[in-house]
């Protein structure tokens, strides 16, 4: 069959139906007969060509694209799941809806040809359900078919059939049941006794159109009437089973349905998909609408626009659905189709997707700037979108600036900070967003004594916690005290590491910095050592060895633990600002300074503060960040000390982890030098003890001894004066590791002292 002759064909089909549906019209009637007089003429003799173009223009959200599109001769059709069912009016061709592969054809009823009215599966798609109508609907029927056998079988003659639906075991088919014009439109329940009794159900009046069913068994029609105004109407499932169930009962009517929106024109069909969102295919002029009603209730025009057509010819009949057209979801769309047209699937535009997680940036003050390709962040699953890139938070513009030109977003280091970030990638219809953090650190000029770990491990992913027993570790100038308990297997205070872990959240976690590595310092020097302490009692030490030293300061960061457990909560601790983001949360590290000599001193830093009016503001430290110690003054020892807004009847519940690179102590080379050859000249034993200390020294000198304990509080204090006096007594003291000072006029020796437990 060539071009024209199916195009003629589809034309006779539609001059049919049109006429034989619109049968209770008078003027009205002559003149749409009229005007699809013309419309034949025009589609008979209109190139073949025009019919290969996609014929709907989406709105909005939503997409359109031609399926079959070979397949312009389908009158109506179904489908389940990936197989669908196309009648041509010749036969009934089966198709893999997935890959479009033909499967099978099915030939016509043998000995019977006429135009097809309606294609429905049955609700457990075992078999295909045929309407068809005639000429002057004098031979009009209704077939089943099993897809299986091919088997066709006459299940009823019913003239004018337009459509038919399911409920529960009931079939309704809505049409005339006459070849009398001038009868109201309605909808029957199907007799497949062969008696042909189909008893009316509902009388919607009208020219016949589809019909659709929910969930719930409510059933929906909207109206076609020439000269009246049009309507979406639902019927109650309670009310439609009540006449189902009753042969006696009265058939229902318009004033007995929920009328939900007003349409601009008569509607052929409706449908409901899977999530009861109630689409309309309308025929009105200049454009032809496929329409959702936005679920308000009333006679206002309620609908939102998915498509039109873009040809004034163009004419809209079936409508079908799988999954919910609202889902982004290659399995949820709407087909519809039109005269002479493919069959065209509807479906919503996938979202903007942010493609890849924006990464932690840190840099130096001053450093060149970095510019991110935001394509490399953000795609369009859709490829047909404009797409604008806009950054719309900056928390710190004095420390960091960021720029966007068309793809490009350009990150300049101003002053030493972290700021957040967040930007935005839109379309015309939706927009996604991702936040990532700028930190700014400062460049340390100077000569300074520097605790940074490096060659403490050999190792790579690897920490030390202590429980080798050793009770401390050094770095440079600094003494950081460790207490490890080996039958839990527990530790507070100092420990090192090197672990790259800033995904897990828990306590198996807890050496792990939030930055992923250590201070980036210089690279030939630095193999990413850090210190991380758990601050438990009065606090997390370290000490210099009995020497006053002025600290310039050090690197601070979260660990993965800590940061996490604030950003996301857990069974123990809070998530920072709740779940509106306003709670005033915030974790505070201090740092006291202790000197013989003076009062001591304190730094207070936040390592997360949620107290922000503006809460774009709101920050959990996730970078390398400069604590400043230049106004502690001389010290001989630090003491950290951790609080949190998020407290409970056992104290604080945020993890009370912190991470410290780089720490910066101005140089006193005699005096260590001096210290350190004393040493040598020095004896305790035996070390560990149960509380008794022999102190022997070269001399036996004079000297004062004082001994301190992990928090730095002078728990012991002894002038020696001879040989026979050089005995330390710390048995009514708690065992664990103490600091024992020896001031030999203008020297001063350190020595560790380990105490068991009785």
């Amino acid at each position: 069959m060539n071009g024209v002759t199916r195009n003629y064909q589809k034309c006779a089909v539609f001059l049919m139906i049109f006429c034989h549906h619109n049968k209770n019209q008078k003027s009205p009637h002559l003149f749409q007969f009229r005007s699809v007089v013309s419309l034949v003429l025009v589609l008979l003799f209109m190139p073949v060509s025009l019919f290969a173009q996609s014929y709907l223009q989406s709105h909005g959200a939503y997409k359109s694209e031609d399926i079959l599109t070979e397949w312009d001769t389908f009158s109506n059709f179904a489908f389940k799941d990936s197989l669908l069912y196309g009648n041509t009016g010749d036969q009934i061709v089966l198709f893999n809806l997935q890959t479009e592969e033909e499967l099978t054809r099915f030939s016509n009823p043998a000995d019977y040809n006429a135009f097809p009215s309606f294609l429905m599966l049955s609700p457990d798609s075992q078999t295909l359900w045929a309407g068809y109508t005639s000429t002057n609907n004098v031979d009009d029927r209704v077939y089943s078919l099993n897809p299986e056998s091919g088997e066709w079988i006459l299940q009823a003659q019913f003239p004018a059939s337009h459509d038919m639906l399911f409920i529960q075991d009931h079939m309704l088919v809505s049409g005339l049941n006459s070849d009398d014009w001038n009868l109201p439109a309605s909808v029957f329940l199907l007799d497949t006794t062969g008696n042909d009794q189909h008893r009316r159900i509902i009388e919607t009046g009208g020219s016949s159109a589809g019909m659709a069913t929910d969930t719930q068994g409510n059933l929906y029609y909207a109206t076609y009437f020439f000269g009246e105004e049009n309507y979406l109407y639902r019927w109650s499932a309670e009310d439609l089973l009540a006449v189902l169930e009753d042969e006696q009962a009265t058939p229902l009517t318009l004033e007995d349905a929920d009328v939900l929106s007003g349409l601009p024109d008569g509607a052929y069909d409706c449908e409901v998909d899977e999530a009861g969102n109630l689409l309309v295919t309308v025929n009105t002029s200049p454009d032809r609408l496929l329409v959702k009603w936005n679920g308000e209730i009333s006679d206002e025009m309620n609908y939102d626009t998915l498509a039109t057509t873009n040809d004034e010819m163009d004419w809209l009949t079936q409508v079908k659905t799988t999954g919910d057209i609202d889902n982004p979801h290659n399995s949820s769309a709407a087909f519809v189709l039109g005269w002479g047209r493919p069959i065209s699937k509807i479906s919503r535009k996938k979202p903007l997707q942010l493609a890849n997680d924006f990464e932690t940036i840190m840099a130096f003050e001053n450093e060149e700037n970095v510019s991110l390709d935001l394509n490399n962040y953000f795609t369009d699953p859709d490829y047909d979108r404009d797409v604008f890139f806009e950054v719309v938070v900056n928390s710190q513009p004095d420390h960091v600036e960021v720029m966007v030109e068309e793809n490009l977003l350009d990150i300049g280091f101003l002053l030493p900070g972290q700021s957040n970030i967040k930007v935005c990638a839109s379309t015309e219809t939706d927009t996604v967003c991702a936040e990532f953090v700028v930190g700014v650190m400062p460049v340390k000029e100077g000569e300074f004594a520097m605790a940074d770990f490096e060659g403490l491990l050999e190792d790579e992913e690897s920490f030390w916690n202590g429980s080798d027993g050793n009770g401390e570790f050094q770095s440079g100038d600094a003494h950081f005290p460790n207490q490890y308990d080996p039958e839990w297997g527990a530790w507070s205070g100092w420990a090192y590491s090197n672990t790259t872990d800033n995904q897990t959240q828990d306590w198996s976690n807890q050496y792990s910095a939030v930055t992923g590595s250590g201070y980036p310092g210089d690279a030939e020097n630095h193999n990413g050592t850090y210190a991380v302490s758990f601050v438990s009692g009065e606090g997390s030490i370290i000490h210099f060895n009995g020497q006053k030293r002025e600290v310039e300061g050090f690197f601070v960061s979260n660990t993965t633990y800590a940061a996490l457990t604030m950003m996301h909560g857990d069974d123990f601790s809070k998530k920072f600002g709740g779940e509106t983001g306003e709670d005033p949360d915030w974790f505070k590290l201090s740092i006291t300074g202790k000197n013989s000599d003076s009062e001591p001193a304190a730094v207070e830093y936040y390592l997360a503060d949620f107290r922000f009016d503006d809460h774009s503001k709101d920050y959990i430290i996730q970078t390398w960040q400069w604590v400043d110690l230049g106004a502690l003054g001389a010290v001989d020892t630090l003491i950290f000390q951790l609080s949190s807004s998020d407290v409970g009847d056992w104290g604080m519940n945020t993890p009370a982890y912190f991470a410290l690179d780089q720490l910066l102590i101005t140089p006193d080379q005699g005096t260590f030098a001096r210290q350190q050859n004393a040493e040598d000249d020095v004896l305790v034993y035996p070390n560990p003890s149960a509380g008794m200390f022999r102190l022997e020294t070269a001399d036996q000198a004079q000297c004062n001894v004082k001994v301190y304990n992990q928090t730095g509080q002078l728990v012991y204090q002894k002038e020696l004066i001879n040989k026979n006096d050089a005995l330390l007594d710390l048995t009514d003291h708690p065992g664990g590791v103490y600091m024992l000072t020896l001031q030999v006029e203008d020297q001063m020796i350190t020595k560790r002292l380990i105490k068991a437990n009785r």
